[in-house]
């Protein structure tokens, strides 16, 4: 029986456990989403120039990458342990963004060189994710006792879903501020004194964000602006015209971007920094651990162990890849709001959703993981049934916080809890490599997804891709009742002896 201190001591060292891992799922997932969420859709497309429809082209090197080959370094994980592959993965994307903006055009228009550039380095981005994220959330099933696991894993996603969530507005309000100093159309100090005057006068403006303009006189962007007008009609290729007001045609320049990139880097050193520092480095109990190596017999047995996982993996998350290049290009059409207004939006959300995730985060292990599993799903596919179905159609941003809400509630409960089921339904030797295979599922449904949502739009209209997701969520919650249930024998695989 435990007892009240013995119940205090272990919820704190869970806790102070955590703490680090916490910080580098912040910070890697808010360097992630700034540069595949908010910066990179506007850099090609408004800053490069580049066809909306060559956009997904440039990304599928990202989930490629990072889709097919987390099982081998959920193996190595296993292996060498999870902290060099966490510190792999993230020391490769502190140098990609720079080289990012190195290797920008000079004018004229962009060359096969350069596109091919750029997707070499979104593969190599790809690369840090499967090392990173498979050995972090082994690494959290290491550490953090069974009856304590999916608190720690809702912690992690409650902070994972807020970074993701600031993305939109760290990455606007890096561009937005010191864009200028880069484009040459204002110096550093004047940029820093704007920076602190709005910043003095922020909570003010957060208050009054949702449903209005943060600066009125700052960044319009109403429909009959050239750049939103072109924006609203779903262009192939964004022009701006030349007598445009000047802050414009500073986001036309690819210059203008380039605080965001280094944001990113900065990012993604402090996750190396916290790993070398804060982390240890548990190995699995394995005696004949190191004769473990990589085998086909490994990956076969994963696959043959947990089909129903990989196959419900691949059907949410190509769900949610046909929406995830769309997001901000949709808020921005929809509401006719500036850049980094995207991500004073998405505030309202990322407030309710962390607030009801992680109120709630040890339910799951009181209650049953595979209960929040199927409850999120399905919850989280409800929502995406709304965007369509209301189509807000320029009508009040309230009602968009609140089927964001919706859908955040849902993915909060059901992603921790997927991921708490897989840590116990394999023993530690084979941890790294049953995730990886699922997230390896998971992946190439992102891929597959991201590649068909801009395709569905440009096809069937801007709402296209999100029945899509809509649909495919909800087939992902339905499997759910029909193929997760307990597992009584924990995974081994048969090269673990």
């Amino acid at each position: 029986m435990t007892t009240p201190h013995g119940e205090s001591a272990d919820k704190r060292a869970w806790l102070l456990a955590m703490i680090p891992v916490a910080v580098i799922a912040a910070f890697a997932e808010l360097g992630t989403a700034v540069l595949n969420n908010s910066t990179l859709p506007i850099y090609y497309n408004i800053g490069l120039g580049i066809a909306q429809s060559v956009f997904p082209l440039l990304m599928i090197p990202f989930f490629v990458s990072e889709g097919l080959f987390k099982l081998p370094f959920g193996v190595l994980s296993d292996k060498f342990g999870r902290k060099p592959l966490m510190l792999l993965g993230t020391t490769v994307t502190i140098f990609t963004p720079i080289a990012m903006v190195l290797i920008h055009r000079h004018g004229g228009s962009v060359t096969k060189g350069t596109l091919f550039a750029l997707a070499g380095l979104r593969l190599l981005d790809g690369l840090g994710g499967a090392a990173l994220w498979p050995a972090l959330y082994s690494y959290v099933g290491d550490v953090i006792k069974e009856n304590r696991r999916n608190a720690a894993l809702s912690l992690l996603n409650g902070v994972y879903m807020a970074a993701l969530s600031l993305g939109f507005l760290a990455g606007g309000l890096v561009d937005d501020y010191f864009g200028p100093v880069f484009t040459g159309d204002s110096t550093l100090s004047t940029q820093l004194m704007v920076a602190r005057r709005q910043s003095s006068q922020s909570i003010g403006h957060l208050v009054r964000a949702v449903g209005h303009r943060l600066h009125p006189n700052h960044l319009q962007a109403e429909t009959h602006h050239p750049l939103m007008a072109s924006i609203s009609q779903q262009p192939v290729i964004v022009r701006v015209p030349a007598a445009v007001d000047p802050l414009f045609h500073s986001l036309s320049r690819p210059e203008h971007y380039f605080p965001s990139f280094f944001l990113v880097s900065v990012l993604f050193a402090i996750c190396s920094c916290t790993i070398v520092i804060g982390l240890k480095n548990p190995r699995p109990s394995n005696p004949h651990h190191d004769e473990h190596h990589f085998s086909w017999l490994d990956f076969k047995t994963a696959v043959q162990s947990v089909p129903q996982y990989m196959i419900l993996a691949f059907v949410a998350f190509f769900g949610i890849g046909c929406i995830a290049p769309l997001v901000k290009l949709y808020i921005v059409r929809e509401f006719h709001i500036p850049e980094h207004q995207v991500g004073v939006l998405m505030l309202g959300p990322t407030c309710i959703i962390g607030g009801i995730v992680l109120s709630t985060c040890n339910l799951a292990d009181k209650y049953g993981k595979i209960l929040f599993v199927r409850g999120g799903f399905s919850i989280c596919a409800l929502g995406l049934w709304l965007i369509p179905l209301l189509h807000f159609r320029h009508g009040p941003e309230i009602g968009f916080v609140i089927v964001a809400s919706i859908i955040g509630v849902g993915a909060g409960w059901a992603v921790p809890s997927w991921t708490a089921l897989l840590t116990t339904i394999c023993t530690d030797k084979s941890r790294g490599t049953v995730i990886g295979a699922v997230s390896t599922a998971q992946g190439v449904g992102m891929l597959f997804g991201f590649a068909v949502g801009p395709w569905l739009a440009t096809l069937a209209g801007q709402m296209a891709p999100f029945f899509a997701a809509a649909f495919f969520v909800s087939v992902g919650a339905i499997m759910a009742f029909l193929l997760i249930h307990e597992q009584k024998k924990p995974i081994e695989l048969m090269n673990h002896g």
